[in-house]
């Protein structure tokens, strides 16, 4: 069975992370606070399969909880610098402004703040 799987990326304080084009773009920010931490990874979205992971961060196939429609979403661990943050941001803003049949649509990007280990923790469980 072939699924037509849309582009995106998540974020973490480490990981930016954008979701499949934007054309009327937003932004939103999940701080940690120890237990309080809500990703909206996991609020928004049901895993479906680890899909690759390599030297740029990690895909997932994940199931909109609200639309129930399929999307690939890219996970990218950036050091702690403005350099890379500005890097992955660049990247973000071209990828909301192509438009061709062959590349994958983008539609939208975050950032999450998650307390030391717990992103490890959820790779453990959700990459095989």
């Amino acid at each position: 069975v072939e699924v037509p799987v849309p582009m995106g990326i998540e974020a973490t304080e480490e990981a930016f992370v954008p979701l499949a084009a934007i054309r009327n773009s937003s932004r939103s920010l999940s701080e940690s606070n120890g237990d309080n931490f809500v990703s909206r990874f996991q609020e928004d979205f049901e895993l479906v399969q680890c899909l690759g992971k390599g030297g740029f961060g990690v895909v997932f196939e994940v199931k909109n909880k609200l639309d129930d429609c399929h999307y690939a979403i890219k996970r990218v661990v950036l050091p702690n610098k403005q350099e890379s943050k500005d890097r992955v941001m660049r990247e973000v803003k071209t990828l909301a402004h192509c438009e061709h049949p062959h590349i994958v649509r983008y539609f939208h990007a975050w950032t999450e703040t998650p307390p030391p280990g717990w992103q490890e923790g959820q790779d453990k469980i959700w990459i095989e």
